[in-house]
């Protein structure tokens, strides 16, 4: 999804057109992050309402105010992964290398999370994995911090923000 915002319109040779009107280009790609974190949070709330509903239905029922703080957590795990894919399809143009390097590090950060259980090593880096605070601590249980979910966004500006100035310089391909 993030990689088709500028990489793959590029790829398809769609680029060009809005970059002929006055639109800057960190204008464009602020807005393709916003159009990515609007897409999220669409997703996230469909999660939201669909895990509460089936939890209604099979009388399940989970407290929505810690289903929904889950939720939030799972959308800024998706946000870091898709801001980077952005950054690097924004920085280089390739949409193959954008998708692999997003969905790729966002699949190993969650193999890595799951081997942490196990693994000593991997349990003292456990606080740099966006997944630990999602799939892990049993947020449908406790209290979810605001942290997690602050530091994932800001992670993910900075990867976009990063990527700017390598966007504004490099020739869009045709």
């Amino acid at each position: 999804m993030s990689v088709a915002l500028v990489a793959g319109e590029e790829a398809r040779g769609q680029l060009e057109f809005p970059l002929m009107h006055p639109v800057s280009r960190p204008s464009l790609l602020l807005g393709r992050m916003l159009a990515l974190l609007l897409l999220l949070t669409g997703l996230g709330l469909v999660l939201f309402a669909g895990t509460w509903a089936l939890g209604q239905v099979f009388q399940a029922p989970l407290p929505a105010a810690r289903l929904l703080e889950t939720s939030a957590l799972h959308t800024a795990g998706a946000w870091v992964f898709g801001a980077l894919a952005l950054a690097v399809g924004a920085a280089t143009g390739q949409a193959g290398l954008a998708s692999a390097v997003g969905a790729g590090l966002g699949v190993a950060m969650v193999v890595l999370h799951t081997l942490s259980a196990q693994v000593v090593a991997l349990q003292k880096l456990a606080w740099l994995n966006p997944w630990k605070y999602a799939l892990g601590d049993s947020p449908l249980r406790q209290p979810v911090a605001l942290t997690p979910v602050i530091v994932c966004m800001l992670a993910g500006v900075v990867f976009v923000a990063a990527a700017g100035p390598l966007f504004g310089r490099r020739d869009i391909e045709q």
